[in-house]
């Protein structure tokens, strides 16, 4: 390797360190990891990352296969294999849309809900995890600036 090649390894080194928004996908991939692991561990085999990318984004009273895919920036099909695949893990389920027969929506089963209280059990354990580590009042500020920082990025609560 060059000098000039290493010189340029290292400043982009720099700006990923500084920079606020890789932090936070770095952040979001581990709790992401982890919280798979974890929940695998605890009896739900077989659930993929891809698969907790998609859970979040169903509504409690169901969601389009299309809305789905647009909530994830994916095509369709790729949405309608994710869904499939949920089904077959027992995670969720189609029915008809009362809204409109010819439609159907995905809902969470009764085993999805479970497995998102679990998922949510197990960051609730990381946190308390941080807050060793940072000090609840540091991980207090961490939130309220990651709902701040959602609220201002056009991102509501749900």
């Amino acid at each position: 390797m060059s000098k000039s090649d290493a010189a340029l390894r290292e400043r982009l080194a720099q700006a990923k360190r500084a920079n606020v928004g890789n932090a936070l996908i770095k952040l979001g991939r581990v709790l992401k990891e982890r919280t798979l692991k974890e929940v695998r561990e605890r009896g739900f085999e077989g659930v993929r990352i891809s698969h907790s990318a998609v859970l979040p984004h169903i509504d409690l009273d169901g969601t389009r296969v299309s809305v789905l895919a647009e909530r994830l920036g994916v095509t369709v099909q790729g949405a309608g294999k994710l869904v499939q695949e949920l089904e077959v893990l027992g995670l969720a389920q189609r029915s008809l849309d009362p809204a409109d027969g010819r439609a159907r929506l995905v809902r969470l089963t009764e085993r999805g809900f479970s497995l998102m209280f679990e998922a949510l059990a197990v960051l609730e354990e990381i946190e308390r995890e941080l807050q060793v580590e940072l000090g609840e009042r540091r991980v207090r500020a961490l939130h309220a600036a990651a709902r701040d920082a959602l609220a201002q990025l056009g991102e509501p609560e749900p």
